[in-house]
């Protein structure tokens, strides 16, 4: 018995542990933005304009992927308005870039 908890806890542990943390949580109202973690500067901004423009309340989650950051929204925000968020989203900052071994001398 005190084995199956033993083997519980440590697979809550383990889950804990694995599962991913998002890089900033922004939570939107109306035209108030509010931001934990590390949202770029230049999304906030164009978020705080598309958020008062199109009157939208939601959560969106910035999480670590192994090629950048993905988006993660709220049921709340509609599929064409996360597309306007997406569009203005910074990627490239995210990204990791690849050594072009093309162009170098050998």
């Amino acid at each position: 018995m005190e084995s199956y908890l033993v083997i519980t806890i440590v697979l809550i542990v383990i889950i804990k542990i694995i599962q991913k943390k998002p890089v900033f949580i922004m939570n939107i109202k109306g035209k108030k933005i509010t931001t934990k973690g590390n949202a770029p500067s230049k999304f906030i901004n164009e978020a705080t304009l598309i958020a008062k423009d199109y009157k939208i309340i939601g959560t969106i989650k910035g999480m670590k992927k192994e090629n950048g950051i993905k988006l993660e929204f709220s049921k709340s925000i509609k599929p064409p308005n996360q597309q306007k968020f997406k569009n203005v989203f910074p990627y490239a900052s995210y990204t990791k870039k690849k050594k072009d071994n093309y162009n170098k001398a050998g």
